[in-house]
């Protein structure tokens, strides 16, 4: 499996745990993808992490809205079935690393928006072209 660092905002975070014990954070994470308030936002892509044990309890305390950042390894995305074909159902990234904030723009300040954009618009392709 692949490994990823992807940025995006909280949507959903959620304590469980498995019935061996472990606990589990699951994270929906949006990833922006471009767009602004007056010209209007494109859609988001959604990604779905797992934070385990250790890296849970550390995280717990996430919320919606939180911006992070997410260093982990890429999951087989689970499908679905619709009239009969499989689809897949998203990505899905299993967490070794999560650190509150954006890294990509702490790391480069003297980037320009719109390089930041075009970065970020990149990466989205190649997540959308996961899917396919």
């Amino acid at each position: 499996m692949s490994n990823i660092k992807i940025s995006g905002t909280v949507v959903k975070a959620e304590s469980r745990f498995t019935p061996q014990g472990k606990q589990v954070l699951e994270i929906g994470l949006s990833l922006y993808t471009g767009g602004s308030k007056e010209d209007g936002y494109k859609k988001s892509v959604w990604v779905n992490v797992a934070a385990w044990e250790e890296l849970a309890v550390s995280n717990d305390s996430l919320k919606k809205g939180d911006h992070i950042t997410v260093t982990g390894q890429v999951k087989e995305p689970r499908t679905y079935k619709k009239e009969g074909i499989d689809y897949p159902a998203g990505l899905e990234v299993t967490a070794y690393e999560i650190t509150i904030g954006d890294e990509f723009r702490k790391s480069n300040d003297s980037e320009t928006e719109e390089q930041f954009q075009k970065t970020i618009s990149h990466a989205v392709k190649g997540i959308a072209e996961y899917g396919n």
